[in-house]
C-alpha cells in the first residue's frame, strides 16, 4: 500500500521498517546490520544526508568492513561530493570490495564514472595480473 504525502509516494512498509530500525538503534546503538539496513532505506527514500550519518555511525563500529566504505562512496557520489566519493570508493578496494558489476551499474556512482581517478582504480583493482 502506498500514501502519497506530498508529491512523493511512500510506501507503507517502508516507512514502518525506517521507524522499526530507528527504534532498534535508539535502544541498541553499535547494531551494524540495523546500520545497514536503515541506511538503505533512508538512500531509497532520497533522505542522502540520513543515508550519509547512519553509514558513518556503521564506519565507526566497524571501520575494516569495505562494504560500508562503498555504501559511502555512493552517498557522497549521489551528494556531489566526488573527492569523497573517491577517497571512500578507493578505501573500500583496498579492504577487498571487489562487486565490479555493482561499480559499472550502481546508478549512485555515475557521477564518478567518467573522472580519471575512477578509471584508474578500476585499472589498479580490477586489471588481469597477465595485463599489468
Amino acid at each position: 500500500m502506498k500514501r502519497h504525502l506530498g508529491q512523493k509516494k511512500v510506501s507503507l512498509g517502508r516507512l514502518y521498517r525506517q521507524h522499526f530500525y530507528e527504534r532498534i538503534l535508539h535502544r541498541a546503538p553499535g547494531f551494524v546490520e540495523v546500520y545497514q539496513e536503515l541506511g538503505k532505506l533512508y538512500y531509497q527514500e532520497g533522505l542522502h544526508q540520513k543515508a550519509l550519518r547512519i553509514h558513518h555511525l556503521w564506519r565507526q563500529a566497524r571501520p575494516e568492513d569495505p562494504l560500508v566504505y562503498y555504501y559511502l562512496a555512493c552517498d557522497y557520489s549521489v551528494l556531489s561530493d566526488l573527492p569523497r566519493a573517491l577517497a571512500c570508493l578507493e578505501i573500500a578496494l583496498i579492504l577487498g570490495y571487489r562487486h565490479q558489476a555493482g561499480l559499472e551499474k550502481n546508478p549512485a556512482l555515475t557521477n564518478l564514472r567518467h573522472h580519471p581517478r575512477y578509471q584508474i582504480l578500476l585499472q589498479r583493482f580490477f586489471q588481469s595480473p597477465a595485463k599489468r
